[in-house]
């Protein structure tokens, strides 16, 4: 399941103090929409910060297609503050331990088991109530819910998760959406605010 607001904040702060790269993952799944398996294959060369872009070659996509994926500012601006350009542009980002490596990458669940562990942090904490559904994959839900609650025209939703088919993207939008706001918002009593309550 997607997190939900509070959720999001209290689980992306915890990251951030706690695990830069867990937090760069959890950026790339987010704003981009690229995968666990996607980001253990990719290398720092394929983060275009210039043009804000992403190319993922077809040796590297889970579909095995090329792919060219957006980055949002506010999203390269913490990439020009890792400072991506500073490390060796032929190195795997996620290989061995979680760190740059030249050709080794990390295990498939090395950051879905860091991210448990803080996940379970806060529980214990008290300060989730509730962490059954949620891992590492749930920012990918995350971010596309986000982009369908703001209106984002579907085909950009669309193009941004590489699906070909726009039914796919408005079955998957639809199966996270669990609350309409806008919907929850509206004022549709019956009956005036005056009226005394029936006894």
């Amino acid at each position: 399941r997607a997190f939900n607001p509070s959720e999001k904040s209290l689980m992306a702060s915890a990251i951030y103090e706690k695990d830069k790269f867990l937090f760069l993952s959890v950026g790339l799944l987010y704003h981009c929409f690229i995968r666990p398996i996607e980001q253990r294959r990719m290398r720092f060369r394929m983060i275009d910060l210039r043009e804000g872009l992403i190319r993922l070659p077809a040796s590297v996509t889970k579909n095995g297609e090329y792919a060219v994926i957006t980055i949002p500012d506010s999203f390269l601006s913490f990439l020009f503050e890792f400072r991506l350009h500073e490390y060796n542009q032929n190195h795997l980002i996620f290989g061995e331990k979680g760190k740059p490596h030249p050709s080794k990458q990390a295990r498939h669940d090395l950051m879905n088991g860091r991210h448990k562990i803080i996940l379970e942090n806060l529980l214990k904490k008290n300060l989730l109530d509730d962490i059954t559904g949620l891992s590492l994959y749930s920012w990918k839900d995350t971010g596309v819910l986000e982009l369908f609650k703001r209106k984002v025209n579907i085909l950009e939703i669309m193009r941004q998760l590489r699906h070909k088919d726009l039914n796919t993207t408005q079955k998957y939008c639809t199966s996270l959406y669990m609350i309409n706001e806008e919907i929850k918002a509206l004022d549709t009593r019956l009956l005036p605010e005056e009226m005394p309550m029936l006894r």
